[in-house]
């Protein structure tokens, strides 16, 4: 059974293209590229990852296939590219992987995590973010030769980590998996201030967040909550 990645023409409601993944899979992130390099990547259960063309539409009721594969061999928890590398965390002892993304070699660097990593954010330039069920962030250089990350954050209470940001300067915002909580980073002296998030009695997990210097927005379970930072 082939599995359907549909992109969508939103305006007009309706499908553009249709892309076949082979096999029972679950597709866990689907992410566009930049529109400069017209792709974009999936992720599936299955530990593969997969670049699609976004270039010219196929007539009607045609699938079009993937351009490449990289095979992970561990389920895909997150996935993220900024066209020119690709960034995934899985399942595995070894949970970050990283691509690049004309030739599906892999580089570096080796993670720090214990755990699965859950959440990859992409700053502007050389920066990225990471976090894991194991209760960490960590921050990558990289430009850097070494493998090791510039600096890795523990959760206080050692939560499982589901999303993080950072905002390429001094402050990391975290998403945990209990009681709708964030931390709020300094990482000049990688202090954390906890915010709770949830505005009803239900504890849920913070599957995803957005943050400028004003506002904080957080997806929960149920509900999306925006919070004042000011």
């Amino acid at each position: 059974m082939n599995r359907r990645i549909l992109y969508w023409d939103i305006f007009g409601s309706q499908s553009i293209q249709n892309y076949s993944a082979p096999g029972s899979e679950n597709a866990l992130d689907v992410v566009p590229a930049s529109h400069h390099h017209r792709r974009f990547w999936s992720g599936c259960k299955e530990g593969v990852l997969r670049c699609w063309d976004l270039g010219e539409q196929h007539p009607s009721g045609t699938v079009k296939k993937p351009l490449s594969e990289i095979k992970v061999g561990h389920k895909v928890w997150s996935l993220k590219t900024n066209g020119d590398l690709v960034v995934a965390g899985v399942y595995d002892k070894d949970p970050l992987r990283i691509f690049d993304a004309r030739t599906s070699q892999r580089i570096g660097p080796v993670s720090s995590h214990r755990h699965s990593v859950y959440g990859i954010h992409l700053a502007e330039g050389s920066l990225m973010t990471t976090c894991s069920f194991d209760g960490s962030v960590a921050l990558w250089d990289l430009r850097a030769k070494n493998a090791a990350p510039i600096m890795t954050l523990e959760d206080p209470s050692n939560e499982p980590i589901y999303c993080v940001q950072f905002d390429g300067h001094w402050k990391v915002i975290s998403g945990t998996a209990r009681w709708s909580g964030a931390r709020l980073w300094d990482i000049r002296n990688q202090q954390a201030k906890c915010l709770f998030l949830n505005t009803s009695h239900t504890s849920s997990p913070i599957y995803s967040l957005h943050f400028d210097e004003r506002r904080l927005c957080a997806g929960l379970a149920e509900q999306i909550v925006m919070l004042s930072l000011d």
